[in-house]
């Protein structure tokens, strides 16, 4: 028997060793390093200032190829400045303040125009200008000093590890996107069980997949921007770039294992066929998962034999099986031996396999950029959110100015910042995200108040919380709450004192925070209920051209055009996803038959997925056959389009009686009538 692993358990070991801690460690000696040195030589301000700015830096260091990072870093480098010189400077002069604040605000949330990058960027800059205000700091231009020193040192220790391991992100960065694709077999493998409801088990491949999709876009962007790595000369480049494209191929597999599924589990009902289906994907699923996990050799051989027992089996099966059963099953064997194969060339480290003179990463998936013409008008989401967030930092100036503002009442705008996003269903979720780890947070910092009474104890608890911080920042934003608000807590109580009103402070200002973003998301709001229509409209025109690329008549000229048509048709439905499940929690739906759509969408998933498997049986067809000893019509691909499986009436061979394309001609008909009942379905849609 296999041994599995649940998709949510990781082993401790393969954590400890990602690139999530191995960041946070460096991330968090990098931070305290300096803060040590400066307080051993008795100058507190630089110990605060330099510290401060290698905390927020770290930040922006995403997981990245060498370019990226450089030009992270002198951009990151260049606001914080600018940033720390703006605000410290303008201190003094409430009106000037606001208008810096606020302006600052403004631009900063607009560099979402220029990608995610620049986004995290820009955002982590306006959160040290609420630092900053908040510090108040009596020398500007020596804070200002100190919070460059402190950039410049942690972008030092950054960039020497990314010249010392140049690949490490990528190879993380494949490794993820292996797991995801092993947690995406075993969802699929529940589709044939008829134990597990349909629509629950349909709902979380779906999600799982677009989950898939979107890691394969970190990976396109990395190797696409990294033309040191994408040298043709560059073997090592050479081999991620065969590795990635043998990922891209698997999850175009494991994409295209999309069926009727009603319909299979119906046709197979009561054969030993149907039990043995869930099986093999788990074992594919357990082989895909170990590829990052790791395997002794004893499970190795195990699970080979495992393999290869009920591969067999399931084939001793097709002889008591009707002639409609038997396409349903070899269709199925069929994509099992590709994805196993594909398991096998990836296991066996053989990415030569994809370095052919046609290999290119501009075929990879790549995060799309927004229009600068659209960002910048009033409707754009981007320009909508700036404008919104300016002027909630007014009005907060404003009061709090008004009111003679509290020490600590910068967590206000701090709370703002984190919280408020464009989308209001982003808003919701962050802002239960930043209570719920802010609660049990102040809890434990004050449990550690009362109980431990010595500092230098509070200062190792402390670095030891900002690690856990670190950790989860890109994991789970509850969790990271959770570790940095008893940080913050004993760390302002050893600098300033006053444990009372820290902790009231926080809890205050974070629900006041949270509150004025929820309320300002009603001012130039941001419905992704909005978006749906376009969303749908833009998904059923990809998927147009994924189809006429994919039938083409020349299909060995065609396979950039494939992947390239392919990637922007499962980003577009992966775009309408997220935009149907933020709508789902917005207080204003419109009327928005959310049935209605999650069929249209999960019919464009399925019909992406059978597009996919044309293109794939095409290129394979002869070796299929082979493999299954089948006729060449008796492997329809197209996933069973329209709750049937098509046999046509062909001999076992291609001739003048029945030309090899007509299943080709039968499958491109079918699938533009069921694209053009999407259309006119959308044309009738409110949205």
């Amino acid at each position: 028997m296999i041994k599995k692993i649940k998709p949510e358990i990781i082993p401790v070991s393969y954590f400890l060793s990602g690139e999530y801690f191995s960041d946070a460690v460096r991330n968090t000696i990098s931070a305290v390093l300096p803060v040590l040195i400066f307080i051993k030589i008795g100058n507190p301000e630089a110990a605060v200032a330099s510290g401060l700015g290698v905390v927020l830096i770290c930040l922006t260091d995403l997981p990245d190829n060498r370019p990226n990072k450089i030009k992270t870093a002198a951009w990151s480098i260049f606001f914080f400045v600018l940033t720390a010189l703006l605000v410290s400077l303008s201190r003094l002069h409430p009106v000037l303040n606001a208008i810096v604040l606020c302006s600052l605000a403004f631009i900063f949330c607009l560099l979402a125009v220029l990608g995610n990058r620049m986004a995290v960027i820009g955002m982590t800059s306006l959160v040290l200008a609420v630092f900053v205000l908040g510090f108040d700091p009596q020398s500007p231009l020596h804070f200002s000093l100190y919070i460059l020193l402190g950039s410049i040192w942690y972008y030092s220790v950054s960039l020497i590890q990314i010249i010392i391991l140049p690949y490490r992100s990528i190879n993380y960065a494949i490794n993820e996107c292996l797991i995801s694709n092993a947690h995406l077999l075993r969802s699929k493998a529940k589709n044939y069980n008829t134990q597990v409801p349909f629509d629950a088990g349909q709902k979380e491949s779906l999600m799982l997949h677009f989950k898939v999709i979107r890691k394969h876009e970190q990976i396109g962007n990395m190797l696409s921007t990294d033309k040191f790595a994408m040298n043709p000369k560059n073997l090592q480049g050479r081999k991620l770039l065969g590795k990635a494209r043998l990922v891209t191929d698997l999850c175009n597999l494991i994409g295209a294992v999309h069926y009727d599924y009603p319909f299979v589990r119906n046709m197979l009902k009561n054969h030993h066929g149907q039990g043995l289906i869930p099986e093999l994907v788990d074992i594919l699923s357990y082989r895909t998962e170990r590829l990052v996990l790791g395997i002794s050799t004893r499970d190795a051989q195990e699970t080979e034999k495992s393999y290869l027992e009920k591969t067999d089996q399931l084939q001793r099966t097709l002889v008591k099986a009707t002639d409609l059963q038997k396409i349903v099953l070899n269709k199925l064997l069929s994509n099992i031996i590709d994805i196993n194969a594909i398991v096998s060339l990836i296991r066996e480290g053989r990415y030569d396999q994809q370095t052919k003179a046609r290999l290119s990463y501009r075929s990879l998936p790549t995060e799309r950029q927004f229009s600068l013409k659209y960002s910048f008008a009033l409707a754009s989401p981007i320009i909508r959110f700036s404008l919104r967030l300016a002027a909630s930092f007014l009005v907060v100036f404003i009061v709090s100015w008004y009111l003679h503002p509290a020490k600590y009442i910068y967590w206000i705008f701090l709370t703002l910042v984190i919280v408020a996003r464009a989308s209001f269903a982003i808003t919701i979720k962050r802002t239960l995200q930043r209570i719920k780890g802010t609660l049990p947070g102040v809890i434990l910092g004050l449990a550690l108040i009362l109980i431990i009474k010595n500092s230098m104890v509070h200062m190792g608890i402390s670095m030891a919380l900002l690690l856990g911080f670190y950790t989860f920042n890109r994991l789970n934003y509850t969790i990271s709450v959770m570790f940095i608000t008893p940080a913050v807590i004993l760390v302002l109580g050893m600098y300033s004192g006053g444990i009372e009103q820290i902790i009231l402070g926080r809890v205050i200002y974070t629900v006041i925070g949270c509150f004025v973003s929820l309320l300002a998301s009603y001012f130039l709001p941001v419905w992704d209920s909005d978006q749906i229509g376009s969303r749908l409209e833009d998904a059923i025109a990809a998927s147009r051209s994924y189809l006429k690329i994919c039938t083409a008549s020349h299909i060995a000229e065609c396979e950039q055009s494939f992947r390239y048509t392919g990637k922007n048709a499962h980003s577009s439905l992966a775009d309408l996803s997220d935009a149907i499940e933020s709508a789902v929690r917005e207080p204003v739906q419109r009327n928005v038959d959310f049935n209605a759509l999650y069929a249209m969408q999960t019919l464009l998933y399925e019909i992406n997925a059978s597009i996919t498997s044309i293109y794939l049986h095409r290129e394979k067809v002869p070796q299929a056959s082979e493999i299954t000893g089948i006729g060449y019509t008796d492997l329809y691909p197209a996933g069973f389009i329209g709750g049937k499986a098509m046999r046509l009436t062909c001999p076992k061979k291609p001739g003048p009686r029945c030309p090899k394309d007509l299943w080709l001609l039968e499958a491109q008909r079918m699938l533009n009538q069921k694209l053009g009942y999407l259309h006119l379905l959308y044309s009738r849609f409110p949205c």
